[in-house]
């Protein structure tokens, strides 16, 4: 679940740099500040609400992953998400 978060917000990046390349080829300076700006703004985002979700989640996926053979403290939940 971790490594699916991961790579979704980081794919935002990977997609982008290809546009920001050719700004920064046009000459498109305050342009590219405007995009790159609001990229880092959604890639933070989409980071927190994933932290989130994996801190208030993460137990429920594991019970029912693992048919609820394996106990994974509340505890854990929080430092995953930290």
């Amino acid at each position: 679940m971790f490594n699916l978060a991961c790579q979704v917000i980081w794919r935002i990046s990977d997609v982008s740099t290809l546009a920001f390349a050719e700004m920064i080829v046009r000459g498109e300076k305050l342009l590219l500040l405007e995009r790159y700006k609001s990229m880092v703004i959604l890639t933070a985002s989409l980071g927190g609400l994933a932290a989130i979700a994996c801190a208030l989640c993460n137990s429920l996926f594991v019970a029912v992953w693992t048919n609820q053979r394996i106990y994974w403290p509340p505890l854990n939940d929080i430092l995953l998400g930290t």
